[in-house]
């Protein structure tokens, strides 16, 4: 992610990723549907890294750090462990090919939640946009040229594919350059806490 406009001089800015992890068995079966992927279709990009549910991508000031890990805390202790339900794959037409997740999964719910609770927490300047995923996938391929999309499309959107997991916890990783390894800062535990009750005050 690049930063755009201007940051303060002498603070490090650091590129944050809020994902998901998924099950080993899971990883090496995207892994291999990628990896067919790019077998059949020419491509010249191929998404690197182990597979994930990406939740959100942004940069923040490391000074900032304590303040994001406290939020995140915050909206994960209210959630209990996300049955996460995998079907069949989607697009954004006309440059990539995900596995998409149940539009009733409980992990819209959290998306939106981090939305609400982020209150400019996740943006470093007015020009810089933090991506928060309300719309959480697995990516296959992207970035393609639409003729190989409209191609490779034909053969994935009626291709089935189910598969599910239970999620117990978030976790936050960043590097300071895009050329750096991720490297993790927090996990945050689904605890299923009550929401405390507002009371008014009484005068």
């Amino acid at each position: 992610m690049k930063l755009k406009g201007t940051a303060l001089p002498g603070y490090d800015v650091y590129e944050y990723f809020l994902i998901l992890s998924l099950p080993h068995l899971l990883q090496k079966e995207v892994i291999e549907i990628r990896e067919d992927y790019h077998k059949t279709f020419e491509t010249h990009h191929k998404i690197k890294g182990r597979p994930s549910l990406a939740l959100a991508l942004f940069l923040q000031y490391e000074t900032m750090e304590e303040k994001v890990v406290n939020m995140f805390q915050y909206v994960a202790s209210f959630f209990a462990p996300l049955e996460i339900k995998l079907q069949n794959f989607g697009s954004f037409p006309t440059h990539s090919i995900y596995i998409a997740v149940d539009e009733n999964s409980p992990i819209n719910s959290l998306a939106k939640n981090i939305r609400s609770n982020a209150k400019g927490l996740l943006q470093v300047n007015k020009e810089t946009k933090p991506m928060i995923m309300l719309q959480p996938h697995i990516g296959i391929v992207r970035k393609l040229r639409p003729d190989v999309f409209e191609k490779s499309w034909l053969k994935y959107k009626d291709a089935t594919f189910n598969s599910s997991f239970i999620a117990s916890e978030m976790i936050l990783l960043r590097r300071l350059t895009h050329y750096q390894k991720w490297q993790l800062v927090h996990r945050f535990s689904f605890e299923n806490r009550t929401l405390p009750s507002i009371q008014g005050k009484l005068f």
